[in-house]
């Protein structure tokens, strides 16, 4: 070999070893980032909350409550997301199928199916996004009637011809979604993707907006995101949720980017396991007002473990209506007598209290779960209705209601982290959440 021939042999060898090595290198950084996890904004269309908003999100808030009763169904860079809003709820954006098609869906910890818009749409809603079209898409793959995936469904499974699952699914508030269970590539962020089985709804009617596409159910069920992405994120999720009173986006954190970390602010308390694996239970043991604590039974002479349910997209907190009784008669003679009438007619307990008075006459309440005494601000507690007028943040529930729930309102300004496979516990840091 010439000492030319070598010199050009040894140059390509070179820069051979150097394309390896590039390639080693963004396997090694895109490996990283998975394993961290990804997050996405959360925006809440009605942030700031003016008193005609805070009427309809208490009346979206009593129809979720009903639901809960008759449920159907090494990078430090972390992967992002954008989620916009509809109809009170937090919405995400991903893209789906090859070529991707972007989609909005509205996040759900209170259920568990993925599900979107597809077409042929016999009877769908109108929405902005464009409508997605299985036919379209190269990894769009149907699920046969007697697979796993189609079991997991229950009692919402049906079947399509030929031998193929098809799904049905109700929410208490009069809306469904009808259509075929696949598996098809999603895209979150700048994620390179997950396989995910979801609906593909060809029937969809009810209280759904034009701005999304469809839901994502984040609940503990098999056909969740968290349960499907669980190789992933390992049952690990957080959010921070800002107050109303700003436009400050939300955060929702996946994967050990969405691990609350410990300290002396951090409190935890345990997920409590039922037959109904959807939602996510904890112990409510008792309420204080100021130093008055009042142990929560009511309909029940004892605390029942689990008995209350964690749900962002329920506005307020709602307790049994027994014990919102007794809680109620402390917080007003704590206050003392400024009951006033609701002013949006609603049947939450008001009080007539001037700005400057609060800090001294609004009492603090903290609630105790089990193994976790989390003490609530008053943003979490006290509504500003109207001027000089403030109302509570926490209801009476139906007497027919068997648990409670504790609300977006009540989440305000936490951390609160989802630790489903290992530690099986919540976690709540109290924090800024503007400037997360």
């Amino acid at each position: 070999m010439t000492t030319s021939a070598f010199k050009i042999a040894s140059l390509f060898q070179v820069t051979a070893l150097i394309i390896f090595l590039f390639y080693v290198s963004l396997l090694s950084t895109i490996e990283a980032d998975t394993d961290i996890g990804f997050s996405a904004d959360l925006i809440h269309r009605n942030f700031p909350l003016s008193p005609d908003r805070q009427n309809i999100a208490f009346h979206r808030s009593n129809w979720r409550i009903n639901r809960f009763r008759t449920n159907s169904s090494a990078s430090t860079k972390a992967l992002e997301s954008t989620l916009v809003h509809s109809i009170g709820e937090y919405y995400m954006e991903f893209s789906i199928g090859t070529p991707k098609v972007k989609q909005v869906g509205a996040v759900d910890t209170g259920s568990d199916l993925i599900w979107t818009q597809c077409k042929p749409c016999e009877d769908c809603y109108k929405q902005k996004p464009p409508i997605f079209d299985p036919k379209a898409s190269s990894t769009y793959k149907s699920i046969p009637y007697t697979s796993t995936d189609c079991n997991a469904l229950g009692r919402n499974k049906h079947m399509v011809e030929p031998n193929l699952c098809g799904y049905k699914y109700s929410y208490v508030e009069k809306s469904k979604t009808e259509g075929d269970l696949a598996h098809e590539n999603f895209i979150i962020g700048s994620s390179t993707g997950f396989d995910i089985v979801f609906g593909c709804g060809h029937k969809n009617t009810g209280e759904f907006e034009e701005n999304g596409s469809g839901v994502i159910g984040l609940g503990g069920g098999p056909l969740s995101l968290i349960s499907q992405l669980s190789s992933t994120i390992k049952g690990k999720f957080s959010y921070c949720l800002v107050p109303t009173s700003t436009n400050a986006k939300s955060k929702i954190h996946f994967g050990k980017i969405g691990v609350v970390p410990g300290g002396p602010n951090v409190v935890s308390t345990p997920l409590v396991e039922k037959t109904q694996k959807t939602f996510y239970r904890i112990t409510l043991e008792a309420i204080s007002v100021g130093n008055n604590r009042l142990d929560y039974t009511g309909t029940s002479t004892i605390v029942r473990p689990g008995n209350m349910i964690l749900d962002i997209g329920s506005t307020y907190s709602y307790l049994d209506p027994i014990f919102f009784n007794k809680l109620n008669e402390a917080l007003v003679k704590a206050i003392g007598s400024r009951t006033v009438s609701d002013p949006d007619d609603d049947s939450r307990v008001c009080f007539k209290v001037s700005s400057s008075g609060r800090q001294n006459i609004l009492p603090t309440i903290t609630v105790h779960f089990t193994g976790a005494d989390l003490k609530l601000q008053r943003v979490n507690t006290f509504i500003e209705a109207r001027k000089d007028i403030v109302c509570f943040a926490l209801l009476a529930a139906q007497p027919e209601e068997k648990v409670a729930t504790f609300g977006m309102w009540s989440q305000t300004n936490f951390v609160v982290g989802y630790d489903v496979l290992d530690q099986k516990k919540v976690f709540f840091m109290l924090t800024d959440c503007t400037k997360q």
